[in-house]
């Protein structure tokens, strides 16, 4: 990278010297000693100015190259010549607009899932009061009722419940639990629709307890016989 970004300099200083040899083979007035003598001389001129300049463009090289997102851009050098200043601010002032984007969306996001959390907890008083007045019913409409409210409560419970995926590890509680318990319990939750479907169940567990949190292990149940 660094030798295509200096072949100007080496093209300048090749024509130069070549013009130097050139007069000195031309003139035979100049002496050959003090045209070799002024070639190596250019030549260690061109090596300390390269050695010079490639140490101090070193550094912020090697960072842009290794850059893989904005927030990089934090860590790196500012630069040793007026180009890499210029770049670093730029870069600078790119990653503080995207933060400041990613800060606004962010934002949005959640003021979108705080009004939609709302939303479901609104929706749980006539949900349950339906609820009531469907145990209150009898035979097939009962059935029906039943099984499409329990899909209904079960959706509005995983949307609920994903609403707080993000902050998991906060709200998990890792506990002993019975595993034949909770699977009862999940199906007894859903006895309408596995019905409807005509779906029994045979469990055989090879461990009877397990460590985990009972709600989202539960939601995981439900989900699953859900989609069965």
């Amino acid at each position: 990278m660094y030798v295509k970004e200096n072949i100007p300099v080496f093209l300048l200083f090749l024509g130069f010297n070549s013009a130097i040899l050139l007069i000195g083979y031309i003139d035979n007035s100049i002496p050959n000693v003090a045209v070799i003598y002024i070639f190596f001389f250019n030549l260690l001129i061109l090596l300390v100015y390269i050695i010079w300049d490639y140490t101090r463009k070193k550094s912020f090289s090697g960072d842009f190259l290794n850059l893989e997102t904005l927030d990089d851009a934090v860590v790196m050098s500012e630069g040793n010549t007026p180009m890499q200043r210029e770049v670093y601010q730029k870069l600078d002032e790119l990653r503080l607009a995207h933060q400041r984007e990613l800060d606004k969306e962010s934002q949005k996001t959640r003021e979108n899932l705080d009004e939609l959390t709302r939303f479901i907890h609104d929706m749980k008083m006539p949900v349950t009061t339906m609820k009531l007045m469907i145990d209150d019913l009898n035979g097939t409409e009962r059935h029906k009722l039943s099984t499409e409210w329990t899909r209904l409560n079960s959706m509005l419970n995983e949307v609920l419940y994903l609403k707080r995926l993000p902050n998991i590890k906060n709200d998990l509680y890792i506990e002993q639990i019975n595993l034949a318990e909770l699977l009862n319990t999940s199906i007894k939750k859903l006895r309408d629709i596995c019905l409807q479907k005509n779906i029994g169940f045979d469990i055989r567990l090879h461990e009877s307890e397990v460590h985990t949190d009972s709600k989202w292990m539960q939601l995981c149940w439900t989900r699953l016989l859900l989609t069965v």
